[in-house]
């Protein structure tokens, strides 16, 4: 939440004062069909090699919104009442659909820009569809919420002309001629819960219990069947004896915060998710063939572990520290891993 009484923090409650819920946009597919997840994803070698024209093998980008897959056809619905703002052709989305919604009252949105904090009131937010196979709508028009917009379809280079799928995006701007840096949160924050069949609760693992100023942390998240959804996550080294929090660090990937994206040097339509090294990180999710698991790692490296101040006691002894790593995910569960911190050795 807020620390400001008065301002609303979008990644969290912007949606709450509309009810009901948003309509889930694909009456035919439902939870099991997301195919790609909001957030960082791990891309193929050679897709690392074609963006940053370079030999990386290795290389995240930042998906801003999600795919559900359905049929050629199949109808797409609008999942909340506005005005049509675009009916357009674009090059990676294919054929798309915007649509122009109001806040009741202003959003008081704070996040990050390349590590630059940033605040603006948000006045409006956009539902956006892609990969149309089909459009049923024009500029300007009237929608009521579950009106059916268009066609399931393979628009857009983005899209496998054998896999179809809709890309849906909820943007928070005070125009429809958004930039990559308009705020994008998780289309599920919005959506409405009950038609998110079968959520995969989150499962945390400690890799390396060794959390401390000498080896990195590893922390797995995972889930049994579906890539997790994992939008905010807290890391804190705490003083034992009293709770005292000494060093925090917060991931937030509605808010961009705590990590680096930026621009690819090719077309690539989607910018590229940079974790920072020095500053606990989570990687993309990846399918663990042997344990039949998803899986996202969460590294706390040892360098942002070893900055964090020591108390020495009466005894002249270091003070014992522990760590604890808090999960929200997108249908807003929290989870929570605690442990001690390893000291040095003598």
């Amino acid at each position: 939440s807020d620390s400001n009484p008065g301002y609303y923090a979008a990644y969290t409650s912007a949606f709450d004062h509309l009810t009901p819920y948003l309509h889930w946009p694909l009456p035919n597919s439902h939870r099991e069909a997301i195919s790609s997840t909001f957030g960082p994803r791990l891309l193929s070698s050679s897709t690392c090699s074609d963006v940053l024209d370079s030999s990386a093998t290795s290389c995240y980008d930042f998906s801003p919104g999600v795919d559900i897959g359905g049929s050629v056809g199949d109808p797409v619905n609008a999942v909340h009442s506005g005005t049509v703002a675009r009916v357009t052709s674009m090059s990676c989305g294919g054929l798309v659909v915007e649509i122009e919604h109001d806040f009741p009252r202003p959003v008081r949105f704070r996040g990050s820009n390349s590590g630059n904090e940033y605040e603006h009131p948000v006045h409006r937010w956009y539902s956006r569809y892609e990969h149309l196979n089909a459009t049923l709508v024009y500029e300007g028009q009237q929608i009521v919420e579950n009106e059916q917009i268009a066609l399931v379809g393979t628009s857009g280079t983005c899209a496998d002309a054998n896999t179809p799928k809709l890309h849906v995006e909820v943007i928070l701007s005070n125009s429809n001629l958004q930039s990559n840096y308009d705020a994008r949160v998780h289309p599920f924050l919005a959506f409405p819960r009950d038609n998110l069949l079968h959520w995969s609760p989150l499962m945390i693992q400690p890799e390396h219990s060794n959390i401390g100023p000498h080896t990195d942390g590893i922390i797995e998240i995972e889930t049994r069947n579906i890539q997790p959804d994992v939008f905010k996550i807290i890391v804190q080294i705490l003083r034992q004896s009293d709770g005292r929090a000494l060093s925090t660090h917060t991931i937030d990937f509605n808010k961009r915060e705590g990590f680096l994206l930026s621009t690819p040097e090719t077309s690539y339509p989607n910018m590229m998710y940079t974790p920072i090294q020095s500053i606990p990180r989570l990687l993309p999710a990846h399918f663990d063939r042997d344990k039949a698991i998803w899986s996202a790692t969460l590294v706390i490296p040892s360098t942002w572990v070893s900055k964090v101040p020591v108390f020495i006691t009466s005894g002249g002894v270091p003070e014992p520290q522990v760590f604890k790593v808090s999960l929200m995910d997108t249908k807003r569960r929290r989870y929570t891993l605690t442990g001690p911190v390893t000291p040095m050795p003598a």
